[in-house]
């Protein structure tokens, strides 16, 4: 599948240092101002559909050292291709898991309990064997998905 180029989006208009967010520790804190809504336009939907294609090549270059990630981003793509909305990893993960085949799912079903901090990550035997043809399942899903 060839990623159409990603549309970077900027313009945004002058924005005083009383509105930019101030980061303390994991945790991102807004000061007093405007919410962002009020002060950048929204995204168009094709810019996002776009962006999120052309990020495809590389995560599966990402995949033998990232592989949790790898596997819940593809679903996050292809769950936001499919239904114009921005899941969280697990959600977008069920959302995929209902839609598998059978012999993928158990990939993925591991991908969320990692994140979910049900599992401990360990990718061996046959969830390593696996991987790369769900994360290959899930790249044809994005490639129709995107077509549509």
């Amino acid at each position: 599948m060839e990623a159409p180029s990603a549309t970077t989006v900027t313009s945004v208009a002058h924005v005083g240092l009383h509105a930019l967010p101030r980061v303390l520790g994991p945790q991102l804190l807004v000061d007093d101002g405007p919410a962002p809504a009020q002060l950048l336009d929204p995204l168009p939907l094709v810019d996002l559909r776009r962006a999120i294609v052309a990020g495809v090549p590389q995560l599966m270059a990402d995949l033998d050292h990232d592989t949790r990630n790898v596997l819940l981003t593809l679903a996050r793509v292809w769950t936001t291709l499919a239904t114009d909305s921005i899941l969280s990893k697990d959600a977008a993960a069920d959302w995929a898991l209902e839609r598998l085949p059978f012999r993928h799912g158990a990939v993925l079903a591991y991908a969320r309990a990692i994140y979910l901090g049900e599992e401990k990550e360990r990718w061996d035997g046959e969830l390593r064997a696996g991987v790369r043809p769900c994360a290959g399942f899930l790249v044809d899903a994005i490639g129709r998905q995107w077509l549509t």
